[in-house]
């Protein structure tokens, strides 16, 4: 099985080798790792042997996100500690890769054993951190070889995944490589010890660090006078699908009753903005870097990353996007900010999003017509403002 995955992991080198000629984020995680070796020695040698070593692990932003609060409790904490933060995806990479609280940023190399070791050996680590997941088999098995310390965080875990298949022995094998695993909830401690694996219930850190994002209350150049005093539908990682419901939600109820959108959709590649702009007339959308320019539009089109997290504050509710492909994006951001939330109907995956729709702050949607009839109601603001306490409770 072992030569089986390496093979798989070299199919998958292979692969972004061959988007990245097509795509621009592939191209970033191939050229992003080109010379990492000498590049992390060279930061390494100037490191003082007799300082303690952390590294930390993040597939993407959404679960470096989820570990900030822990990264910079660590670094409170354990100032002398010289601390080595990795990432699988360049949208992590990229927009963190100057990150403050940690000492160096990298891209994890390929999970290939000659990889891992000359990786291993270069940052020393006295104890690794991965942050939800990233199970790649050669550096756990080579860190558990090395008897460094293994802790997973925030993880989470469901009947459903290959590790408790019949056929998943292997797959479940590789999640006894960790000294602790800390989970976001109940069901997955009692899902693993029924596997034969211990772990403690320490919840999702990501609630921590939405809660900080409030206390923050980052302001952006125009957002509030574009805003005004209308209702603002902040529409948050959206992908084409959801594009539609909310050009359809505009059309049949939005524009007559006097909202405006702000929409952050996940990929801000050209020809995607493109797209979402042909939803609307000239007149009635803007992007963010000509808002400067604006004269009568109100949709405001967000084209760059990291704005989304504090553009919640601006709103009255907010449509969350993924739920109608592999699954919603991050619901805690609005709700922190007591926002009702909208998103697709493929939410089953998320604690959150249930919780939501059983307290009736949020709201799965598969039609425009079931969104407006929601927002109906809310002209009784009794209506909306229970909406909004139970969404931030």
């Amino acid at each position: 099985m072992n030569g089986l995955y390496n093979v798989g992991i070299l199919l998958l080198h292979c692969a972004y080798r061959v988007a990245s000629l097509f795509h621009p984020k592939a191209r970033q995680w191939v050229e992003g790792r080109i010379g990492w070796e000498e590049t992390l020695l060279k930061e390494m040698y100037t490191w003082p042997e007799s300082r303690p070593r952390i590294w930390i692990h993040a597939a993407s932003l959404g679960e470096f996100e989820q570990g900030r609060p822990l990264i910079e409790r660590i670094r409170a904490q354990y100032p002398l500690h010289l601390v080595v933060l990795s990432f699988f995806s360049p949208s992590g990479y990229e927009m963190r890769k100057h990150y403050d609280q940690v000492d160096y940023v990298t891209y994890l190399p390929i999970d290939q054993p000659i990889s891992v070791g000359i990786f291993l050996d270069i940052i020393r680590p006295d104890v690794a951190i991965f942050i939800k997941y990233e199970f790649w088999f050669n550096f756990l098995k080579e860190i558990q070889q090395r008897y460094i310390p293994l802790i997973l965080i925030s993880a989470l875990f469901r009947s459903d995944q290959i590790f408790f298949k019949s056929y998943g022995q292997w797959f479940l094998h590789i999640l006894t490589g960790f000294d602790q695993i800390f989970t976001q909830n109940i069901e997955s401690q009692q899902l693993l010890r029924s596997h034969g694996i211990l772990s403690k219930v320490a919840g999702d850190t990501r609630i921590d660090r939405v809660l900080e994002s409030v206390k923050q209350e980052k302001d952006y150049p125009g957002i509030q006078d574009f805003c005004g005093d209308a209702p603002i539908l902040v529409v948050g990682s959206s992908w084409p699908p959801d594009e539609a419901i909310i050009k359809e939600w505009w059309l049949a109820f939005g524009r007559t009753a006097g909202w405006q959108i702000i929409i952050a959709p996940h990929d801000i590649a050209e020809n995607h903005l493109q797209q979402i702009e042909k939803l609307f007339t000239k007149k009635e959308i803007i992007r963010y870097s000509s808002l400067s320019q604006r004269e009568e539009e109100n949709i405001l089109l967000i084209d760059n990353i990291g704005m989304l997290t504090y553009l919640y504050r601006y709103g009255k509710a907010a449509f969350i996007g993924g739920g109608f492909g592999a699954g919603i994006h991050n619901t805690l951001e609005p709700i922190a900010y007591g926002l009702p939330v909208f998103f697709g109907p493929k939410y089953q995956k998320f604690d959150e999003a249930r919780a939501l729709i059983e307290l009736q702050g949020g709201f799965s949607v598969t039609f425009t017509q079931q969104m407006v009839d929601i927002m109906q109601t809310w002209t009784d603001e009794a209506t909306y403002t229970k909406a909004s306490k139970a969404a931030r409770s």
